[in-house]
């Protein structure tokens, strides 16, 4: 979450343009009562359609109903999975961890940890965009945000399932919660304990948890790019499944990829999804926004598909 504020801005600017573009026109409004100009100065983050995705999160039986779902549907791949030992969900690894205990390597926010609530704080308290670091400290701190629904259950059948060998499947959390150091502070990472503090509110403990939970920068090289600590991961686990609610969360540089090769991919390891990767919902916020600010395309495009949907058949 805490990397996609500046592209919620220009992408909601984008949209807007776009509409103003094609939008026949109007007689003049009356020119609004003078008023002081805000503290950020035309900063404010613009919430587009951030509103009503947030909406959704918190207010939809679909969106729980999906995530619900998909959790559900995650349970018994894994258990399949955990027989055919020459399989893996990190592509790295394909062939070569046959002989390691298994492993699911998941994603936090908005896979494990919902922060719509949040969501709806940054937007109804209309916080300016370089207020965003602070705010999401604050409330990293609070470590009170509730389950995306369906993924405690997952989460304990998964800890439940044993491998052939009689090996326990370990759950991994990989996330791009970033360590920083208060002013003044000596805890290099005072972001971890926070997570592991809410994890245990949600009853997912483990005596592994705070070996198990990989935040960026936490170790030299552990960026936004999550490969490096999936390798790290790879090295003593067989990775059965990766569940995130990016395409990041399963696929090397796809973070940086254009549309179009993201398009590609996702076409590509069709057979992945929904067996060994699992994808939640995340309308509010993702790469997905980044690469479509830096494409150079309107973000809609009205009376056209912008792609062709439909993988091609095999």
């Amino acid at each position: 979450m805490s990397n996609f504020t500046p592209h919620v801005l220009t992408l909601a600017l984008g949209i807007a343009l776009s509409a103003c573009a094609t939008a026949p026109p109007q007689a003049p409004a009356p020119a609004p009562a003078a008023a002081a100009a805000p503290a950020c100065a035309g900063d404010y983050m613009t919430p587009g359609g951030t509103l009503h995705a947030t909406a959704w999160m918190q207010r939809s039986a679909e969106y729980r109903a999906l995530t619900s779902t998909t959790y559900r549907q995650a349970i018994p791949a894994l258990a399949r999975l955990l027989t055919d030992a020459a399989a893996s969900a990190d592509l790295k690894q394909a062939g070569t961890g046959a002989t390691l205990p298994p492993a699911v390597v998941m994603d936090l926010d908005e896979t494990v940890l919902d922060n719509s609530a949040a969501q709806a704080r940054w937007l109804a308290t209309g916080r300016c965009t370089g207020d965003f670091e602070p705010f999401w400290d604050e409330w990293t701190a609070e470590a009170s945000a509730a389950a995306v629904p369906g993924a405690i259950g997952y989460i304990r059948s998964a800890r439940a399932m044993r491998d052939p060998a009689g090996r326990a499947v370990r759950v991994i959390f990989v996330t791009n919660r970033e360590c920083r150091a208060p002013a003044g502070g000596a805890d290099p990472c005072p972001q971890k304990q926070q997570t592991l503090d809410n994890l245990r509110k949600l009853g997912l403990d483990s005596p592994t948890l705070a070996q198990d939970t990989l935040m960026k920068g936490e170790q030299p090289g552990w960026g936004s790019e999550k490969q490096t600590r999936r390798d790290v991961v790879a090295r003593d686990y067989r990775i059965l499944q990766l569940v995130g609610d990016d395409f990041g969360d399963f696929l090397e540089g796809a973070r940086s990829s254009p549309v179009d090769e993201r398009e590609a991919a996702r076409c590509r390891y069709s057979a992945l999804w929904g067996e060994r990767w699992i994808l939640l919902p995340n309308p509010v916020y993702g790469s997905w926004q980044v690469r479509l600010v830096h494409s150079g395309r309107p973000p809609l495009e009205p009376g056209r598909p912008p792609v062709t949907f439909e993988c091609p058949q095999p």
